[in-house]
């Protein structure tokens, strides 16, 4: 079979169809700058030479230096210089100043210092380093991309480290960042910058570097040493002890001791020694005990004493009303009427009279009687 050109179409001299005729398929490819299945989709513009057939890619590369990509339809990266690249989008002489990255895609941070020469390079163009520092001063970081802290003073720090360049811009925070607070506890609540050691001393009942510990509650005053928290002023009664946590044996007398923990006065009864660890002797015991029950019975007997005395005198009082409500019911139940008093009266005289004549009666024949004896006697 013999080809034969007519116009831009490859026919066979046969006249045999140009394309399938279940899906139009072209059998014999496509005219100059086509390509596609049965289409015939024009090749991009900026292909430099023909494209291939199913991809449309530009078999020849492009057309212009500013586009890239298989069809030569993307635009160079805008970072490129001279806006050039290859067909693969890499920058054929490299990035513009305030670009980085392989295809000079990214722009430098905003926060790095620019150069007064303008065709310095602002950052590094393979991972985007600023080479000149940081705007102001106010932010750190390769790229600076952190802010400085707002505790460092005038807001500047290190542009490697983010370290406050100056001091902190108060007293009560600390650290190389001026990022941490001083501890409550530090008087005035101000502390070294370094550290964070509390300068001025703990507020009372704390103490360490930053007064972060609590002194024993059993520490007169609550108060201790600042570097060990030992008690300053002793402790209370029944502990002892560099820090007072340390308790006096119970069988101390009234529970007080030294600070080496030796009863201070003496024991409790039954027990004797420094410490009063040791059961006392059977004479002592038995004194102790004499004593003991002799002071239980006084004691039994104040007690006593307090509960009979009021209830003797509450009786006493109860009595003494009863015997004047008594006379005055009997004063109720006397005659009051005037007649009742005179006929009282008249009988009281008549008892009178009476008890006289009886008297009289009685003294006339003691009289006789003694007379009759005398005869008698005078006749014998």
């Amino acid at each position: 079979m013999h080809l034969v050109d007519i116009g831009d179409v490859l026919r066979p001299s046969d006249a045999v169809p140009t394309c399938r005729e279940r899906d139009g398929y072209c059998n014999f490819g496509c005219r100059s700058n086509r390509y596609g299945f049965k289409y015939g989709i024009r090749c991009s513009s900026t292909c430099k030479d023909i494209c291939h057939r199913d991809t449309g890619a530009c078999l020849g590369g492009c057309e212009y230096r500013s586009y890239c990509g298989p069809t030569c339809e993307v635009p160079c990266q805008e970072g490129c210089v001279s806006h050039s690249c290859n067909l693969s989008c890499g920058c054929l002489q490299g990035c513009k100043p305030n670009y980085w990255g392989g295809k000079c895609k990214n722009l430098c941070n905003t926060n790095c210092n620019i150069s007064p020469d303008p065709s310095k390079r602002v950052c590094d163009k393979s991972d985007g380093t600023c080479l000149n520092g940081c705007n102001n001063n106010k932010y750190w970081g390769d790229q600076c991309g952190k802010h400085c802290s707002i505790g460092c003073i005038n807001g500047t720090c290190q542009h490697e480290t983010g370290n406050c360049s100056e001091r902190c811009k108060t007293k009560t925070v600390y650290g190389l960042f001026c990022d941490k607070t001083c501890s409550e506890n530090c008087v005035q609540g101000t502390c070294n910058r370094e550290y964070g050691y509390c300068d001025l001393g703990c507020v009372e009942g704390k103490y360490g570097n930053h007064c972060d510990k609590s002194c024993n509650e059993n520490c007169k005053n609550y108060t201790c040493k600042r570097n060990d928290g030992q008690c300053s002023n002793g402790c209370e009664t029944g502990t002892f002890g560099e820090k007072c946590n340390l308790y006096c044996n119970f069988k101390c007398l009234y529970r007080k001791c030294e600070e080496t923990g030796v009863c201070a006065d003496g024991c409790i009864p039954g027990y004797e020694g420094s410490y009063c660890e040791e059961v006392a002797s059977n004479k002592e015991t038995a004194n102790n005990t004499l004593v003991g029950v002799a002071v239980s019975g006084w004691l039994l007997l104040l007690v006593l004493l307090a509960v009979l005395i009021p209830l003797v005198i509450r009786r006493r009082v109860q009595i003494c009303k009863g015997m004047k409500h008594k006379e005055m019911v009997n004063e109720e139940e006397q005659p009051t009427n005037s007649g009742q008093r005179e006929y009282m009266t008249l009988q009281h005289g008549q008892r009178s009279t009476n008890d006289t004549a009886n008297y009289e009666s009685l003294k006339l024949e003691e009289g006789r009687n003694s007379d009759r004896n005398k005869h008698e006697n005078s006749g014998v």
